[in-house]
């Protein structure tokens, strides 16, 4: 919707430069289809209106912001570790990673090894792959401004020999 001023039938909403479908309402109204191909690209953007022949003048012109989208995870491979197990490459997949995305683990920002728009590959450090933690893995896009995905859950767990380890001193267990 765009409010204004002395608009008449035939006054068209341009976005950008380019005519979008209008509908005039009332000389302080119009309505405009923004088609969403038009909202696939995060940025500023010129809305103007333009009225019809014979004058053709052109409006001031508004922004409008159109902002990115939000990465959003799907999936995380491995989705679990053994803890002081080897450095490992944990595939995430989703949609909307930008190409300068970064993995947020518990926090600490790691720099992917490759980046798509659905999948992000980087390495673990075997020193991030504590026993018994569960760690947030998010993806943060950098640009134009920051736009972190929800968190999902990745277990690190304890080894099978460490879990047998802990088993085999307890009371009442005998060796």
């Amino acid at each position: 919707t765009v409010e204004g001023s002395s608009f008449v039938s035939g006054t068209t909403v341009l976005w950008n430069g380019s005519a979008l479908p209008t509908t005039f309402v009332d000389s302080e109204y119009l309505t405009a289809q923004v088609a969403a191909v038009q909202l696939t690209s995060a940025g500023l953007v010129t809305v103007t209106t333009r009225s019809p022949a014979p004058g053709n003048f052109t409006s001031n012109s508004m922004p409008f912001f159109v902002e990115p989208l939000r990465p959003l995870i799907t999936a995380l491979s491995p989705a679990s570790a053994e803890a002081e197990g080897p450095t490992l490459t944990l595939t995430i997949d989703g949609s909307n990673f930008a190409a300068d995305a970064k993995v947020l683990w518990n926090g600490t920002y790691l720099t992917p090894q490759s980046v798509t728009s659905t999948q992000i590959k980087v390495q673990i450090d075997a020193a991030l792959l504590e026993i018994g933690q569960t760690v947030g893995v998010a993806v943060a896009n950098q640009q134009p401004d920051e736009r972190v995905s929800p968190t999902l859950s990745f277990e690190v767990q304890a080894s099978a020999e460490e879990g047998f380890a802990e088993r085999s001193y307890l009371p009442g267990i005998e060796k």
